[in-house]
Formats: structure tokens, C-alpha cells, sequence
């Protein structure tokens, strides 16, 4: 047991607090991630706290609510280490493997669901993650069991939560209004349109532009909601129109200048004028029958009747991780109903039961405890010696586009390379009108990619 029971492999990131680290366990020859955080008074705040909520949460099964395993605790003079189970990779990771590219509807539902059975079991045990991003998401093998995800980084997990990052903040936190887990389920929200879109959904560069996109897209905050905020005053100026529905109003981007002397910034990819817009966005790369096309745009359009509620802007109109599940987006109650007979809704749940049926392999010793052939053996100082200084920084790696590079719906090579790699000439976006009933469909093939113009 101890710092000498491991050896270092691979950092697998830096961050403020740490780094976090691919090890071997010498006694049982399994690969392991620790955390490892500087044994200060401020971290050492921070681990105790991640380590009382591991405690908590290490009373439920970790394979069945979609919680990274916590296997041990412990520290020296210098340090303290958090061992947990070896994931592949976090989904912003997986998002630029993949040039950013849209994420089918279907893939969405499995990994959403699993989150929510992961926020709905916090919820029980009365804790809130604080901070839901696609870096605290990870997959823990894609080529065994595709989407299948845990959460992790419980260091903000609290009764009172630390603000999440920025991009993931909701209302209530933005406004200084009183919150709930509701804050989760925001964040959560969020993540799926950034997962459908292959952008964020609300990049702002400060709190100010956050709460500007999120009004520009879904409108303003109730006026009951603006009153009661401790900080709304930051980002609205009471209305003085005299017929005016409002009594507050947003402050523009040249009056929130000149009281901050902070210059705001465009920094969205895709500026959406409604929630309902994002059912417009959608990927084919291979021609398909109607039948397929209609049953993919009516799933788009159940995800985006699930996301509309769990970014409500009241939190007490918020839908519960509870709730969500039993959405039909979820249950794909009506996919079945309408189109039980397509490749789309077969695969849907095979996906989906794939990845909720996982059942933990079992572990194979590959060496002897005193075995030191292992290729990546070193003893534990002269690694950390070696490595630490190495690996990629850790946080959020979300870059800001310019003003010039922002464009409605458009994928490719235009969109600025400081956040997307150029996407591939096969990749096309295409437009569909929100309305419910599909009449007419007109198909053809740009550059290797099949096109469907939908009429109604």
C-alpha cells in the first residue's frame, strides 16, 4: 500500500490542482488512474472533500449508476493519491479524435441516459456533481462497449456547488439565485446540444455573454427570476419604456463595456435563434431509404422536446433526472411505435442495451508482484521524475472562435481551426423545417454525401 505499490506509466493530464496519472499496481499487475494532488492547504480542502463524497458515493454500485470505481486513498508528506478504475478516454477526447463532428441522435440517447441514471442515483444520496462537462465524461471502451460512460471528478460535488465551468452554468448560478440538482440537468442539457451540434452550445468568454447567448437563443429570465438575483444587476438594467412587458431589460454589448471596461465577444459557431433550430441539424453520409430518414428526423425532434425541458430557464420547471428517463426520447417509446420496423430503431436499442448491460470483466494478472520486466516499469520517483513534466494540460480545452468564423450550421473547413480541425468534404449539413407532419422528400448526392430536402 502507499506511493511505492505503483509505478507511473503515462500522466495522463495536468491541471490547477494536479495531475492525474496511468499507473501499475505492482501486487496485482492491474493499471490504474490516480489523481494526484499537492498535499497544500488548499488541496488538501479539496481532496478531503472529493474523498468524503468517493466515500458516499463507493456505497452504490459504480457499474450500475455509471460512476467511476474508487478503489483507495493515500498520501505522503508532499502528496495525496486517489486511486480509481483506468478509463479510455473523456468525450472531449473522443469529440476531436473525430474532427467535432455531429453526433447521431441515436449515440446521444445512450450516452444521456446513462448520465441520467448516474445524476438521478446522486440525487438520492442528496449530492450535486457541480460541474457535468463533456472532460468529466468518459468512455470506458469504446471498442468493447461503444458509448458506454461513467461520470467522474466528484471534487466539486456538494451541498453548495462550486460554480461549473462556464459553458455548463446555469441560470440560477449566473443570476445568484438559490439552486437545487436542478444545475446538473442544465449542464447536462447542454452537453446534448453540444454533442448534436459538435460545438458548444453557449461558449461564453465571461459571465456576461453567457447570459446574453442563452437570452438571444431561449429568451430573457422571467422578471420574477431577475428581481429575486443577487446578480442580475451585472447583466440587466431596469426597463424604463413605459409600455414596455418588462421591467428589466439586457444591457447591451456597448453599455456592459463601458461599465466593465470589458470588451464582450462572439465566440458562438452556431448562433441559434430558438431551441427549436437544432432539430434542423442533421448528418447523413450514406444514401437511406424514407422510411429511415422520417424515423431519424422524428427521434431528432424527441430529443429536442427532452433538451427544451431540461434548459428550462426556471429551475423549478427544470425536468428531474427521474422524469427525463421515463421521456420518450428515452424510453424511444414512440421511435418504437412509429417505426419498430426500421434498421434505425433496431440499432437504436441494441445500442442502448448494449451499453446498459455491461458487466464488469474480470481481471487478469499479467505479472508477477515481483516481476519487473514490465516494459513501462520504473521505480516510482525516477517515472515521476520523467513524466510529470510531459503530459497535456487538463481542464477545459474549449477554444474561442472568431467573430469571422461564426457561421449558422456550417461545417467544414471555414469554421476556425483554434477549435475544429477541418471536417471531412463528406460531412453535410443540411436544413429541416421544425414543422410536424413530413410530406415530400427530393434526395440527391454532393460530393459523395446524400442530401435530403425536407418539404412539409
Amino acid at each position: 500500500r502507499g506511493a511505492g505499490a505503483y509505478d507511473i506509466v503515462q500522466v495522463l493530464g495536468k491541471g490547477t490542482f494536479g495531475e492525474v496519472a496511468k499507473c501499475w499496481k505492482r501486487n496485482t499487475g492491474q493499471y490504474v488512474a490516480i489523481k494526484i494532488l499537492k498535499n497544500d492547504a488548499d488541496r488538501k480542502r479539496i481532496a478531503r472533500y472529493e474523498l468524503k463524497m468517493l466515500r458516499i458515493l463507493k456505497t452504490v454500485d459504480p457499474d450500475e449508476f455509471h460512476l467511476v470505481r474508487f478503489f483507495e486513498y493515500f498520501s505522503d508528506d508532499a502528496k495525496f493519491y486517489l486511486v480509481f478504475e483506468l478509463l479510455e478516454k473523456n468525450l472531449f477526447e473522443f469529440q476531436k479524435e473525430n474532427n467535432f463532428s455531429p453526433l447521431p441522435v441515436q449515440h446521444i440517447r445512450t450516452i444521456t441516459t446513462q448520465l441520467l441514471r448516474a445524476l438521478q442515483k446522486m440525487n438520492d444520496l442528496s449530492l450535486i456533481h457541480a460541474d457535468i462537462k463533456p472532460e468529466n465524461i468518459m468512455i470506458v471502451d469504446q471498442m468493447q462497449y461503444p458509448f458506454r460512460v461513467k461520470v467522474i471528478d466528484f471534487g466539486s460535488a456538494r451541498i453548495s456547488p462550486m460554480p461549473p465551468t462556464l459553458f455548463y452554468r446555469a441560470p440560477e448560478i449566473l443570476l445568484g439565485l438559490p439552486f437545487c440538482e436542478k444545475v446538473d440537468m442544465w449542464s447536462l442539457g447542454c452537453v446534448m446540444a453540444e454533442l448534436h451540434l459538435g460545438c458548444p452550445l453557449y461558449p461564453g468568454n465571461n459571465e456576461y455573454d453567457q447570459v446574453r447567448y442563452i437570452v438571444e437563443t431561449q429568451e430573457q429570465p422571467t422578471d420574477r427570476l431577475l428581481n429575486l438575483g443577487s446578480k442580475a444587476h451585472y447583466f440587466f438594467k431596469r426597463n424604463t419604456h413605459p409600455h414596455s412587458l418588462h421591467e428589466w431589460q439586457l444591457k447591451s454589448v456597448t453599455e456592459y463595456q463601458s461599465e466593465t471596461l470589458v470588451q464582450p465577444l462572439e465566440t458562438r459557431i452556431c448562433i441559434l435563434k430558438s431551441l427549436d433550430q437544432l432539430v434542423r441539424v442533421t448528418l447523413f453520409k450514406t444514401i437511406l431509404p424514407d422510411s429511415e430518414v422520417v424515423a431519424r428526423v422524428h427521434d431528432c425532434k424527441n430529443m429536442v422536446g427532452l433538451l427544451k425541458r431540461m434548459l428550462a430557464l426556471d429551475s423549478p420547471e427544470r425536468i428531474s433526472a427521474s422524469a427525463a428517463l421515463l421521456h420518450t426520447f428515452i424510453t424511444m417509446e414512440q421511435l418504437k411505435t412509429r417505426h419498430g420496423q426500421s434498421e434505425y430503431c433496431e440499432l437504436s436499442v441494441q445500442g442502448l442495451n448494449a451499453a446498459l448491460k455491461y458487466k464488469k470483466p474480470e481481471f487478469r494478472r499479467s505479472y508477477t508482484e515481483t516481476d519487473m520486466s514490465h516494459p513501462k516499469c520504473r521505480k516510482p520517483t525516477e517515472q515521476t521524475a520523467q513524466v510529470m513534466s510531459k503530459g497535456p494540460e487538463m481542464g477545459h480545452k474549449h477554444h474561442k472562435s472568431t467573430a469571422e468564423s461564426t457561421q449558422v450550421f456550417v461545417k467544414g473547413p471555414q469554421i476556425d481551426p483554434r477549435y475544429h480541425k477541418p471536417i471531412d468534404q463528406t460531412s453535410q449539413v443540411i436544413a429541416i423545417e421544425p414543422e410536424v407532419s413530413l410530406m415530400i422528400f427530393n434526395q440527391f448526392k454532393y460530393n459523395n454525401t446524400s442530401i435530403y430536402i425536407l418539404q412539409y
